[in-house]
């Protein structure tokens, strides 16, 4: 689970978050894996 920083905005939490997918290829896969399926389904709806 990712915990941000005391004070952490957007910007410093998507840099958080960017390098634990990095360190966790398996789980940068899956999200990317997720979030084409959501683009898809947007396109067709």
């Amino acid at each position: 689970m990712l915990i941000p920083s005391q004070g952490s905005n957007a910007e410093t939490l998507k840099q958080e978050s960017m390098i634990v997918l990095a360190e966790n290829p398996p789980l940068l896969t899956a999200v990317t894996l997720e979030i084409d399926e959501i683009i898809k389904e947007c396109e067709a709806a």
